[in-house]
């Protein structure tokens, strides 16, 4: 099953990149300055560099598209690492996606990181999602039924379990996944609710994250989410909340953002909690502030965090410069 899965994807990437008359390239860099108040100097990181080239060719029914992301980042060991590899057929209010992609579970996951109010996603974010360990993607085939243009969908997904980048076809490792998201009320503000789930019978993985420390873990991994969003003119507030349970033990956490748009202003507050199967408790509230230059194309971003948790209380504050190109207007926030 996972051989074949490949197998198409590769085809259909072939054939896609032979009928294209023009590739897309579009991409953004985040260059930091961070002082965590403990070290005597602070010091310059480059917190993401993403490169990805796309294109799309109309058929006589629906849409082929296909897309190829790669990041290079200091906080991943200083690699550069193949994020999507995937082949996209839309027709109507249905799209089918086949090949490296981020499974579908979680609001926050899948906004763009570039347009986020805050520069990191939640720690219940970076830390419980589906393949959180391989850059949050997997390998496989999803399927959307969108209901309209608010990103109100259904979806179903089977990737094969093991992560990103991974050669393994031949393990009894799947990863299903579900994720329902719905427009409640549209006008004159926007109440957006939705929920995910997803499931696998795990066969000695890893999650350094959340779990024991260098572990195998093997048994059921079940994972969910809820999640809602309120936005009114330029005022926007979402929540989510995830937990994991992995045979007796579990994890969990949750996040409340808001942020508020001022012209080339932006204004956000972010609380959240994460608790690991060792009980091991964070919370933190972050305020962040960025100033947009050239229609998005430039943002500087500051902001300071405080974290406290069992064993101590950390501050961290993060100068930011953010340089984007390639992306359409229509896809700027």
């Amino acid at each position: 099953m996972k051989k074949i899965v490949l197998a198409i994807t590769l085809v259909a990437l072939i054939i896609s990149l032979k009928a294209q008359e023009k590739v897309n390239i579009a991409g953004y860099g985040q260059v930091r300055l961070s002082y965590d108040y403990l070290s005597t100097y602070p010091a310059f990181s480059i917190r993401r560099a993403k490169v990805w080239f796309s294109a799309a060719n109309k058929l006589d029914k629906g849409t082929i598209k296909f897309k190829l992301k790669t990041e290079f980042s200091t906080k991943h060991g200083a690699n550069v690492n193949l994020l999507d590899a995937k082949i996209t057929y839309k027709y109507k209010k249905i799209e089918v996606i086949t090949g490296q992609q981020t499974p579908d579970f979680s609001l926050q996951r899948h906004q763009s990181g570039e347009f986020l109010p805050v520069l990191e996603r939640a720690e219940v974010i970076d830390k419980l999602v589906p393949a959180a360990e391989t850059h949050a993607r997997d390998i496989g085939i999803e399927t959307y039924f969108n209901f309209d243009t608010l990103h109100s969908h259904i979806s179903f997904g089977i990737f094969n379990g093991s992560g990103a980048n991974q050669l393994i076809t031949n393990n009894k490792t799947f990863l299903l996944t579900s994720r329902i998201q719905y427009a409640l009320i549209k006008k004159p503000f926007l109440l957006q609710l939705g929920a995910s789930a997803m499931y696998r019978q795990a066969n000695n993985l890893q999650y350094n994250k959340f779990f024991y420390t260098d572990s195998l873990f093997s048994g059921r991994d079940e994972r969910y989410g809820v999640e809602a969003i309120f936005s009114i003119k330029n005022f926007s507030l979402q929540s989510e909340f995830i937990k994991a349970y992995l045979n007796n033990n579990s994890a969990f956490g949750y996040y409340i953002l808001a942020d508020y748009k001022l012209n080339r202003n932006i204004f956000a507050i972010s609380f959240e909690n994460f608790q690991d199967v060792q009980k091991a408790e964070n919370t933190s509230i972050s305020a962040t502030y960025s100033y947009l230059i050239q229609n998005h194309n430039i943002k500087l971003s500051l902001s300071h965090y405080y974290i406290y948790n069992n064993v101590s209380d950390k501050n961290l504050t993060i100068l930011q410069f953010q340089y984007i190109f390639g992306i359409p207007k229509k896809y700027r926030h």
